[in-house]
């Protein structure tokens, strides 16, 4: 399985292959993260970006990511994922 932590990173590949969604420097929010294969495959495809990744649970570190433990629906959350990029989202 490539070491991707679900099969939902899969359908992301194809979403890429086929819009091409995904380039370097761009910036991702990845909203109810866990278990994260999306965030490891966007931290593997995207150089130079910035990654945020949040949910309820906790998750295994990805390299390459911001991650946050927290309800993105919540002001508090929502204040830490702008604080990790210089413009807007």
């Amino acid at each position: 399985m490539d070491g991707y932590r679900a099969r939902s990173a899969y359908k992301l590949i194809e979403i890429d292959e086929k819009f091409k969604i995904l380039k370097n420097g761009i910036s991702v929010i990845d909203l109810g993260a866990s278990p994260g294969s999306w965030s490891q495959y966007i931290s593997r495809t995207v150089k130079s970006g910035r990654l945020v990744s949040i949910d309820l649970k906790g998750m295994e570190e990805i390299e390459n990511t911001f991650q946050i433990k927290g309800d993105f629906t919540d002001l508090d959350s929502q204040e830490k994922i702008k604080s990790l990029f210089k413009s807007k989202v």
